[in-house]
């Protein structure tokens, strides 16, 4: 096929809205990669950004309401699961933790670096600290005392 614009003769044709789609065009013209970026890219109302703002506007206009109509509930649900993964995570850990600790083993460094040397992964993929087992003690811990009460 050929460039409507450049006349390059190509496979690689883009079908670009003479009228953008936002305001209501159908009809396209064949353009060369090259060219559609050139058509996309120019300053003023016809650029990306602009039609794309505009086309949200009239989407409003409409009645159309955009992002998530229920966040408050989505972010509680979130902070939840993230809790809960947490939590499963540190009761996985806590039998390796006490089995190091029967060794001998007493310091945070000390099991950090044990867990390290058994090829063990934080939460997120990374290696252990003496902060970081502190951290799981101390929530471990505290998950205990709330069963108790």
């Amino acid at each position: 096929m050929k460039c409507w614009e450049c006349e390059l003769e190509t496979n690689d044709i883009h079908h670009h809205h003479v009228v953008p789609r936002s305001r209501g065009g159908q009809k396209t013209v064949p353009l060369c990669p090259e060219c559609h970026a050139k058509a996309h890219h120019r300053k003023g109302n016809m650029n990306t950004s602009a039609l794309t703002k505009e086309g949200m506007r009239r989407a409003r206009e409409r009645g159309v309401k955009f992002g998530n109509p229920r966040i408050s509930k989505a972010r509680k649900k979130a902070a939840l699961t993230v809790q809960e993964n947490k939590r499963k995570f540190i009761e996985s850990l806590m039998p390796t933790i006490n089995e190091i600790r029967s060794t001998g083993v007493s310091t945070a460094l000390g099991i950090a670096e044990c867990l390290n040397r058994r090829g063990l992964k934080g939460r997120r993929g990374g290696r252990f600290h003496a902060a970081t087992v502190i951290c799981i003690l101390k929530s471990h811990e505290a998950h205990e005392r709330r069963e108790i009460n």
